[in-house]
């Protein structure tokens, strides 16, 4: 039976630079990537999975996964990002390689694990070949294996006798196979994202246990860059590898992905991350093993937990690719929310310097550190956008819905057209300024809704209808405000003189811009009007009746609260979202 050798087969789906699409491998993701544009991933979390797995295996061909001084570092980065190919090395780095510097280096790599990245095999890609003994189970006095089923590794199968089996053909009974090249797209996503809680029984040293935790994106959004070529992308996606390096150095293990190391780790003493590379790669919390039928789909699947001891520290160096939210304890990643675009969460990917300029004071907002790739995205021109993944889930085991956005043209524009290197600050912090006063208007369009329904029924606040009027007026509000946001974003950045700009996003004095006052002024008058507009749209089936044909007070607390009107008692707009 084939291996489904991962290298060479074509499993990924690709979009090339000279307009065509087509599939290759995975070193030929590596080897061609100067001639690819983009990766069409089938499931969102794939793509980033896959990512991960692409950024890791950059820095070993580069040899940028090593770091003595940072200028050092950039430089070496900077030599292959004018080379403009993986598949030779640079003509200022042949002196130092390590290997023919004449050869090819991704080819040097990928010859080195030849046997590590197929499907099947006796050391299977991201598997552990140790489940087909350490996972059994008794029945009629007979040992037998305990598999999981291929409806827990494909996400959206139901699962169980009392799985929803009305939404789909697959149910419990009727498991069907899964082809080679769509099974490694769910092994990554069950890598990546996988669920917490009870799973398949693995015995290990005598004991047996069948608990999991959740895979290290679980429910998390995460940000990539986009270059004008696969090359660019995945150059851009590196940061310097001395902040993955854990604080405690005696006791981080090797720097290894999983398929670099001599042997399959222990359950009971996990290796600990040595670098970058397996913070990106080996940080899992499952293993897998795939069962192959005659014709060499995946036709059954062991899944079950990869560690039994605590098998990471509790902080982790930064995932590069995660925004991080900063104002509490311990930096906890930014969470996936369905139905929140990709603009509103804009302040997660600007520096804190702009950030913090454009807010307003007193505000008690949430604090996000940006994902790391952007310290350097932003010195890097050929970069064309940011790609962002999201995927809600539960943090244990239900997973709802995952998508995929661009970056929106206001990040874009937060950069200096004529100088890409540098961020334009005074974009950046008009962007954060308006962001914050239409956060801060929805926050009054929903209490003064709530307020209005609640006082005019004689109601519960606590009470589930008190929510019908601000449920409405939600997707209605953001949908126009993002129009207004770029729309005030554009009319600010066409009133602004030309800034000369300076590393680090400084600007000169003299030539900083002076709409501030001007600007804020009218961005507060449409931002009030918006507000009463959908207000008024939303309560307008009350107001719009006749004297008896509608509840009196219904009325008259629908007028007294509309928002910025000297009609009744005043709202006070709260200062803490």
């Amino acid at each position: 039976m084939d291996d489904y050798d991962l290298r060479h087969r074509r499993w990924a789906p690709v979009h090339y630079i000279r307009g065509d699409t087509g599939h290759t491998g995975l070193q030929g993701l590596i080897a061609e990537a100067e001639l690819i544009r983009s990766i069409n991933a089938p499931m969102p979390p794939g793509y980033a999975a896959l990512w991960h797995v692409l950024t890791a295996l950059t820095y070993r061909i580069t040899r940028l996964d090593t770091q003595d001084e940072p200028y050092e570092w950039l430089r070496r980065r900077d030599q292959w990002l004018a080379h403009g190919t993986f598949t030779s090395v640079p003509p200022g780095l042949r002196g130092t390689w390590p290997e023919d510097p004449a050869g090819d280096p991704v080819e040097q790599y990928f010859s080195r694990f030849a046997d590590r990245f197929a499907l099947f095999g006796a050391r299977p890609f991201l598997q552990d070949i140790r489940l087909r003994d350490q996972c059994v189970k008794t029945e009629k006095k007979e040992k037998v294996p305990d598999t999981s089923g291929v409806n827990k590794f494909v996400l959206g199968r139901p699962v169980g006798e009392n799985g929803a089996t009305w939404w789909t053909r697959h149910h419990d009974g009727d498991q069907r196979p899964v082809p080679p090249g769509e099974a490694i797209w769910w092994l990554l996503v069950q890598w990546y994202y996988g669920a917490a809680g009870k799973i398949t029984a693995r015995e290990v040293n005598g004991k047996k246990t069948s608990d999991s935790k959740s895979g290290m994106l679980r429910g998390t959004i995460s940000y990539y860059p986009r270059g004008h070529r696969l090359f660019d992308s995945l150059l851009i996606s590196l940061v310097p590898p001395a902040g993955a390096q854990p604080e405690d150095t005696a006791a981080a293990g090797p720097d290894l992905c999983p398929w670099e190391r001599k042997d399959l780790p222990d359950p009971d003493a996990p290796p600990r991350p040595g670098g970058m590379c397996s913070l990106l790669t080996a940080v899992h919390k499952h293993s897998f093993l795939l069962v192959p039928d005659l014709e060499g789909n995946v036709a059954d699947v062991y899944r079950t937990w990869a560690y039994r001891a605590a098998a990471w520290p509790e902080r982790l160096p930064a995932n590069p690719f995660l925004a991080y939210r900063v104002d509490g304890e311990a930096p906890r990643p930014r969470r996936a929310q369905p139905g929140r675009a990709l603009w509103r969460d804009l302040d997660g990917l600007l520096p804190q310097a702009q950030v913090s300029a454009g807010q307003t004071q007193g505000r008690r907002r949430a604090v996000y550190r940006r994902p790391a790739f952007l310290d350097e995205f932003a010195e890097i021109g050929t970069r064309r956008g940011i790609v962002a993944v999201g995927f809600h889930q539960d943090p244990k085991t239900v997973d709802h819905e995952w998508w995929m956005a661009a970056s929106p043209q206001a990040l874009m524009d937060c950069f200096d057209a004529e100088n890409p290197e540098y961020y334009h600050p005074q974009l950046a912090r008009a962007a954060v300024r308006i962001l914050d006063r239409l956060e801060r208007a929805w926050l009054t369009l929903k209490i003064c809704l709530g307020r209005a329904w609640t006082e005019g029924t004689r109601g519960d606040s606590d009470s589930k209808l008190s929510g019908a009027w601000p449920a409405q007026a939600e997707p209605v509000f953001w949908e126009q405000a993002e129009r207004f946001f770029e729309r005030r974003l554009r009319a600010e950045a066409d009133a602004s003189p030309s800034a000369t700009s300076h590393p680090q996003g400084g600007v000169a004095e003299e030539s900083r811009p002076s709409v501030g006052n001007d600007a804020e002024a009218e961005t507060e008058r449409q931002v009030r009007g918006l507000v009463r507009r959908i207000y008024d749209e939303v309560t307008a089936v009350v107001v719009a009746r006749q004297p008896g044909e509608v509840d009196p007070y219904l009325q008259m607390a629908v007028l007294e609260h509309r928002p910025h009107t000297s009609r009744g008692r005043p709202f006070r707009e709260r200062n803490d979202v």
